[in-house]
């Protein structure tokens, strides 16, 4: 048995159960067993818990009340095990105070552990890194005989002149010297632009038959006079279809075109003959322009209701033909909605409602607050309706003020 502890902190105390056979007894619980501890003068008694440690061994703690209370002293103790009933001991022990500055903690003695390993380690690795008696001789003679042919090869060297610098120079081959953007390369280019001996020789032999060719063609020419010259014009422009009678026709065609009439319709148009009158609502219907020119429209209005009994976001829908508003023809008008910030449905596609007794306008009302508008935020329309056997749909950006 072992105990110790400090004046306000309490005492362990630690103890091992044998079994019968002489192994250590493991697997025993707090209720296994019953602690007493008390003073000779019998004035108090304590039952502290047990609880077990490993290995067969088992501590209980008393508690930092007992030692400011009573200090160090004898005090009586027994421990019992209850399952079977054994009383284990039975004894009397004097615990003693210790200065808690002189005890080592579990931490500190791991870390203290850690440190020795590792200045070991060093020291192992420091110990091999010393040099050997005889390595230390043999790198003694290595570095003697490195020493006198360094001597030997500084005392050969010879001192370049000039012409040996030059000839080395000259004699070096360009192929280790043309880096981009060094003098090298701008002296290979050049040089690599000058015609070798064969090709020079070639060249010339060429530039002289073609000059003795060309002597030849010019001693060959014959001046033309006049009359070659039109014949041989006259002959070009037949080939091409121009012939005396079509010359005639075309040395008259400012005329005939300057004397063309004019169509009496193109008279017609004089300054000022189209006037604002003439230009009428609807004096253009929608049969008189091609398919391809209409032009379709969809307006979208929306009321934030929040002073409703239920709070309601309110959308109207007109659809509108080459600026004209369309009462009929027109097919599954619907809305959807999407949030401007990241494309997804405030609220999806819904079927549009038309007006009781107004034909051509549609209404939709949401109540759901999932699916209102946030104030503050910007949103898009999408309106789609078939007009004219074609689907066709319009976006428009809606939203609402934040709340004053």
């Amino acid at each position: 048995m072992s105990g110790q502890g400090t004046v306000g902190s309490g005492y362990v105390v630690t103890f091992g159960v044998i079994n019968p056979n002489g192994t250590p007894r493991t697997g025993l619980v707090a209720g296994d067993f019953t602690v007493r501890v008390e003073n000779p003068q019998n004035t108090f008694s304590t039952a502290p818990a047990v609880s077990e440690v490993g290995g067969g061994q088992y501590r209980f703690t008393l508690p930092g009340a007992f030692t400011t209370t009573h200090g160090a002293g004898e005090y009586g103790w027994s421990v019992e095990l209850t399952n079977p009933p054994v009383d284990l001991i039975s004894n009397w022990v004097t615990f003693f105070l210790r200065d808690p500055d002189d005890l080592e903690t579990e931490t500190s003695a791991a870390a203290r552990a850690v440190t020795n390993q590792a200045e070991h380690d060093q020291t192992q690795a420091d110990v091999a890194l010393v040099e050997t008696e005889a390595a230390a001789a043999a790198r003694e003679v290595t570095n003697t005989a490195e020493h006198a042919q360094t001597q030997l090869d500084i005392a050969n060297l010879n001192d370049p002149d000039v012409a040996a610098i030059a000839d080395g120079v000259w004699d070096e081959a360009r192929a280790g010297h043309v880096a981009a953007g060094s003098f090298g390369e701008a002296l290979d280019a050049r040089v690599s632009l000058v015609e070798t001996e064969a090709a020079a020789a070639a060249r010339e032999i060429t530039n002289t038959a073609e000059h003795d060719q060309t002597q030849t063609d010019i001693a060959n020419l014959n001046d033309l006079d006049a009359a070659e010259v039109a014949a041989a014009v006259i002959v070009a422009l037949t080939v091409q279809g121009y012939t005396a009678a079509r010359a005639l026709l075309l040395d008259n065609l400012d005329a005939a075109i300057s004397t063309r009439a004019v169509p009496g319709d193109l008279m017609g148009l004089v300054a000022g003959a189209i006037t604002a009158a003439k230009i009428a609502a609807d004096a253009f219907t929608a049969s008189q322009f091609d398919a391809s020119m209409q032009s379709y429209q969809a307006k979208v209005w929306n009321f934030d209701d929040d002073l409703a009994g239920t709070p309601t976001d309110r959308y109207g829908v007109a659809f509108f033909k080459n600026g004209n508003f369309i009462t009929a023809g027109i097919g599954a008008p619907s809305i959807r909605v999407l949030r401007n910030v990241d494309g997804v449905d405030l609220i999806p596609t819904i079927a549009l409602v038309a007006v009781p007794g107004f034909p051509g306008l549609f209404f939709f009302e949401e109540t759901s607050g999932p699916r209102r508008m946030v104030d503050g935020r910007s949103y898009f329309a999408v309106v789609t309706a078939t007009i004219d056997a074609a689907t066709r749909t319009w976006p428009q950006q809606i939203g609402r003020d934040n709340t004053p």
